[in-house]
């Protein structure tokens, strides 16, 4: 945005939601490790002294299809979380068709959600859970994935 009141930022996000990149600047080029939904957030802050007190900000997802690479085939033996940050509802695609235990915990390790799914698809989540950081663990007798899951 040209108006030199705004400060601009941006963060590229991994379908498990770990940052990826992040910059002030436009954003050039993003390179997918591994299939899956990726989110690409970013939003202006008002300056000091601006005419304006409220920031913006925008979330875009972006779906990477498979590749014939190792990592792409990784991708299709781990669970994928997304959108992360989330306000509350997520999806969660499971691989293999084995059972799986979800655990949502917060940072004291305390449970605050937990179901039984079985694998070979995506499962939409409701949390009901107030904002904060927590962990979500999965598992399986072949998979143990944690994800840090932001609610807004």
């Amino acid at each position: 945005h040209p108006d030199s009141v705004y400060g601009w930022w941006w963060t590229y996000y991994s379908p498990t939601g770990v940052p990826l990149d992040s910059g002030v600047t436009s954003v050039t080029c993003l390179y997918p490790t591994q299939p899956g939904l990726y989110s690409l957030v970013y939003g202006v802050n008002p300056r000091p002294n601006a005419r304006t007190a409220q920031g913006r900000r925008y979330t875009f997802y972006l779906n990477f299809g498979a590749r014939t690479t190792a990592a792409s085939s990784l991708a299709e033996r781990i669970p994928i979380l997304y959108p992360n940050p989330t306000s509350g509802t997520v999806y969660l695609q499971l691989p293999s068709t084995v059972p799986y235990r979800v655990e949502v915990k917060d940072v004291l390790g305390r449970c605050h959600y937990h179901t039984e799914l079985m694998g070979g698809d995506t499962h939409r989540l409701t949390l009901p859970l107030p904002s904060g950081l927590y962990l979500m663990e999965v598992k399986s007798n072949e998979h143990n994935t944690s994800f840090r899951l932001l609610i807004q």
